[in-house]
């Protein structure tokens, strides 16, 4: 026979080697009852058997793992987007040197006479946009011409949404 339930107490009595309608006693309250020829079922007020893991301990594991999960991204992101946006002012910057470069180049081939220059340099972005179209490709760097004749030229480029520096070309 399996373990049943004392009727005093409802406490496991074990009735193993008792024949059935014997007197049995309960170990934990002492009371005396008979051995049922068969065992009833289970009580439904006696708790269930616990097995496994209960489902609030199962949530309590899942919350915590997020909750570090959400503050290991946070770190990453306070590491990696200011140096996200230092990496998109660098680039603006180098778009504003290489428009420079390229000017540069146009202000030479407008002296040596293959523009309207002969002998002279410009301090129009026209002119130098005859020669070659692509330095306006990008519209946020903005040319800045300093004096330009016959003996040299100066001027500035920068990029509106760079890191503010200028970038000097002269001959």
């Amino acid at each position: 026979m399996k373990p049943a339930a004392c009727p005093h107490c409802s406490g496991k009595v074990d009735l193993a080697g008792l024949a059935p309608d014997s007197v049995a006693t309960c170990p934990h309250c002492r009371g005396v009852f008979s051995v049922p020829a068969t065992l009833p079922p289970p009580s439904p007020h006696a708790p269930p058997e616990k097995q496994g893991m209960h489902v609030g301990v199962i949530i309590a594991i899942v919350a915590g793992v997020f909750f570090f999960a959400v503050i290991f991204l946070g770190i990453i992101a306070a590491i990696a987007i200011p140096n996200f946006t230092s990496l998109r002012a660098k680039a603006y910057d180098a778009s504003a040197q290489s428009a420079g470069r390229h000017a540069k180049l146009a202000e030479e081939v407008f002296y040596n006479g293959q523009g309207s220059g002969l002998g002279r340099y410009t301090d129009r972005l026209d002119d130098l946009l005859a020669i070659d179209k692509d330095l306006t490709e990008d519209p946020n760097v903005t040319f800045m011409f300093g004096p330009c004749d016959a003996d040299g030229y100066i001027f500035i480029t920068i990029h509106a949404q760079g890191s503010g520096r200028e970038f000097e070309f002269t001959n």
